[in-house]
Order: C-alpha cells, then structure tokens, then sequence
C-alpha cells in the first residue's frame, strides 16, 4: 500500500493530503491496480462505468473515432492525472472516447460510491477527497468550453495565438510556458503535426520564439491580429 500511497500523491484527487490521509483513503475508495501494456484498450466507446483511473505510472490517450475513418486524439493524460471521473460521476453515460495505453502503464482504479459516501470514521481526508473531486470536474468543465471557444476560430494560427495571447494574460510574462504538444493539440482541436508546422512558421515569421515547452511572445500586437481570421 505504501507504494500506491507515494505514487498517488501526485493526483489532483489527493491534492493537500499527507501521505497518511492517501494511503487510508485507498483502503477506503480502490477497487483494483492492474497494469496495461502499451496500446492496450482500458475503456471502450460506448462503454459505462461506475470507476475512474489514477494513472500510477505511464500514459493514456482519449481517442474517438470519426466518420472519415480518422482517429482524433481528444486528451492525453500523464501519471499522477485522473481519467473517467466525469464519466463514473455521470452514472448511465456512455464513453464517448476509447481510453488507450501509450505506454506500459499501471492504473489505480478508484469508485464514485466509495468516495460519495463518507468511511466509518468520517474523517476529514474524506470530505478534502470529494472536494478535490469537484474541483477536477469543474477544471475539465472549463477546459472544455475554452476549447470550444478555440474550435470557433477558423485559422489555426489564430487558435495559437489566442492560447499563447491567453497565457500572456494569466502570468504577465512574455514567455510562457505551454502545455506538451500533444496536449496543446488536443485542446486547439487540430492535428499535433500540423499545430507544430504551423509553430514553425509563427516562428519564421518573427512572432514568437521556441524553447521546447517555453515560448517567448516576439510581437503581442502581431499575435492579436491573428486572432481576427
């Protein structure tokens, strides 16, 4: 259990909890550890249930299928992130999305009727639980209109410029520091290829510099603009 507990901590879940909060919190609300190897299926579209992953170690990747045939890349999540809590906490919907392994990876699945349902003691871990739960549904509430407010612009380099132009606004720096590429793919709605193309040519045409996840706004004003087409 201890070693659940210390690779745990890391999750939103547990987020201002001691490690002796986590590790009582996992008797309490677990209800499997399994391991997946790299491309393997953990949920299916179209598939219910009542239990979200922590991912203890490795990554996933939320795909769905679209009617051309394509696969698009819909999230990506890294250790220490939760998966499916929106799907557990909405009882009878369906996935909308296959959740795939990237990577060998070892999940620690977690139950709504464990954490809605306070342990014997009721302790105050467990109430920090259930917030920290809504917190996460809420950020991912947020997270999702943000992008659907980015998919209503047309020209991918304006969907950049709007990111880079909103992370300029939350830290009042000029460089900032960006989601990896796959993720910032996934919440732009574009094709990870094509967003770095197009960063390469932001960068040729002298509005912002690239120093792997940091990148240093040139021309604020520039940027602005493209945020118009």
């Amino acid at each position: 259990m201890d070693d659940i507990a210390r690779l745990a901590m890391g999750s939103c879940l547990f987020a201002s909890m001691s490690e002796n909060d986590v590790r009582k919190l996992i008797g309490c609300i677990s209800t499997a550890r399994r391991n997946f190897i790299c491309g393997e299926t953990i949920i299916r579209e179209g598939d219910s249930t009542a239990c979200a992953g922590i991912i203890l170690k490795g990554a996933v990747r939320a795909e769905k299928h679209l009617y051309s045939g394509e696969r698009s890349i819909e999230a990506y999540h890294g250790a220490g992130s939760l998966f499916g809590d929106v799907l557990m906490s909405a009882r009878n919907a369906t996935s909308p999305v296959d959740v795939i392994a990237c990577e060998d990876t070892e999940v620690l699945f977690v139950s709504i009727d464990k954490i809605m349902h306070s342990c014997p003691e009721s302790c105050a871990a467990h109430e920090r639980l259930r917030m920290n739960l809504l917190n996460e549904l809420s950020e991912k509430f947020w997270t999702l209109r943000k992008k659907l407010n980015y998919l209503r612009i047309k020209s991918m380099r304006g969907r950049i410029a709007t990111y880079l132009l909103e992370l300029f606004s939350q830290s009042g720096a000029v460089t900032v520091k960006c989601l990896p590429r796959d993720d910032t793919a996934a919440l732009l709605g574009v094709n990870r290829s094509a967003l770095s193309r197009e960063i390469g040519r932001m960068r040729s045409d002298g509005l912002i510099d690239v120093d792997g996840k940091l990148v240093t706004l040139l021309d604020i004003e520039a940027l602005k603009r493209c945020t118009m087409n």
